[in-house]
């Protein structure tokens, strides 16, 4: 995906068809791993 600022992130995350809930779930593992 690369860097981007907020609205740039949702547009590709729509781009990719990655949902508002799964986007949520991977940061909760990302955190959780640090």
């Amino acid at each position: 995906i690369g860097y981007t600022n907020g609205k740039q992130l949702e547009k590709r995350l729509a781009m990719f068809r990655i949902t508002e809930a799964e986007f949520a779930a991977a940061m909760k593992i990302v955190e959780d791993e640090q």
